[in-house]
């Protein structure tokens, strides 16, 4: 399947950067380098995936389910109601419960990442859907955003 492989390369992509970045630091500082581990070996354990949990499952499992063969570190934030705003629950004895729903949780996904790739299909509208509007947030935050579109 196309988006599992899409996935497994981004996945690659993100924990090669990463172990440049630590690289890099070794080179910096002699202190840094005494403690440095180094494995012939890709370490996916670098990296974490941060994804939403979306009720339609789709990318998001794919993601999950990438991630755990890989061993990389996830990072799960799904909503608490299935509906774009938040939902406050008031009960009887004044007590407010507050509900998270997609937009707060794409909000606290662009404000914890670092790099947000969103994976849609060719059939996808361009700017439908969570995954842009997310996208389009973490932009806005000078994040590191990346479209990827599979046919």
């Amino acid at each position: 399947m196309k988006a599992i492989q899409e996935i497994r390369n981004i996945l690659t992509l993100e924990a090669v950067k990463e172990m440049e970045k630590i690289l890099e630091k070794s080179i910096e500082s002699e202190e840094y380098r005494k403690t440095l581990f180094y494995a012939d070996t890709l370490q996916f354990s670098t990296i974490v995936l941060v994804s939403g949990a979306s009720p339609k499952k789709g990318i998001d499992e794919l993601a999950e389910i990438v991630a755990d063969s890989l061993g990389v570190k996830k990072e799960i934030y799904p909503a608490d109601v299935n509906q774009w705003d938040d939902w406050d629950r008031y009960e009887g004895s004044g007590r407010i419960t507050k509900r998270k729903g997609y937009k707060s949780r794409n909000i606290q996904i662009a404000t914890v990442i670092d790099v947000l790739y969103c994976i849609d299909p060719i059939t996808r509208k361009p700017d439908e859907g969570g995954g842009m509007w997310t996208l389009n947030y973490a932009k806005r935050l000078n994040k590191e955003t990346h479209h990827i579109i599979i046919d």
